[in-house]
């Protein structure tokens, strides 16, 4: 019996997938299983080892279902209304994002305006990312990340960041950055629950529910995905 070691617990940890496949030299059979292995190279080389020939065993590129501990769906989510209007409150959303902002200004992170082009079910991804840049520059003081943009393209969230530091550092640094981009693969933009992507026009990734939101109430739909941001006492 094969016994993979104990390994810590990783918040961020992305499961691999692995796709056992015929190679080109059987290309008349088509059977195909899918793995999961949690991260131990030396069980996957015996695994190797052991395939018959004819089989190989192909590394895939990691999904949402990959994320071990994904995020929660966002707090307002816990049951969703048939119409959104005052669904997501801006002053609680920018509230969110003004605490993550001044927790990676406060470490010398420059970029941070870029979390305001977040969409309402993405707040809780880049909030974990953010604790734990936060965590990771806490015990570096030395080193530095950059974020050069944070975005959404075509229903999917992007981030760019750079970092400077130890090559351990930079590693965790893209790691987390890369796991931010995973958990938010099929992720509604209005209430993190899984989603897909809906193309009328402007390709988003939403929940059932929200797609009818989309089309039966859209100004309700665009406030709940984009809310407004609050004005400030100061502006009159």
């Amino acid at each position: 019996m094969l016994k993979a070691r104990e390994v810590e617990l990783d918040r961020f940890a992305i499961r691999p997938g692995y796709l056992i496949e015929h190679s080109a030299s059987a290309p008349d059979v088509h059977s195909r299983a899918k793995p999961r292995v949690q991260g131990d190279e030396d069980v996957i080389e015996i695994l190797r080892a052991q395939l018959p020939q004819g089989l190989e065993l192909v590394k895939l590129p990691p999904d949402w279902d990959d994320v071990v501990s994904p995020p929660p769906h966002e707090p307002f989510v816990s049951q969703l209304p048939k119409d959104p209007t005052g669904l997501v409150d801006p002053s609680i959303h920018w509230g969110r994002i003004a605490k993550m902002q001044a927790q990676l200004k406060a470490l010398n992170v420059t970029g941070f305006e870029e979390l305001t082009s977040l969409p309402a079910g993405w707040v809780s991804v880049l909030e974990a990312a953010v604790d734990g840049w936060v965590e990771l520059l806490a015990n570096e003081p030395d080193a530095a990340i950059k974020i050069s943009q944070i975005k959404e393209k075509f229903g999917i969230l992007r981030v760019y960041t750079g970092a400077v530091g130890s090559t351990g550092f930079k590693e965790r640094a893209d790691h987390i950055r890369n796991w931010a981009q995973i958990a938010g693969t099929s992720r509604c933009m209005i209430t993190g629950r899984l989603g897909y992507q809906d193309a009328d026009g402007w390709v988003v990734t939403l929940c059932p529910q929200a797609m009818v939101w989309r089309r039966i109430y859209p100004d309700a739909f665009i406030a709940a995905v984009f809310p407004k941001r609050p004005l400030d006492r100061s502006d009159g």
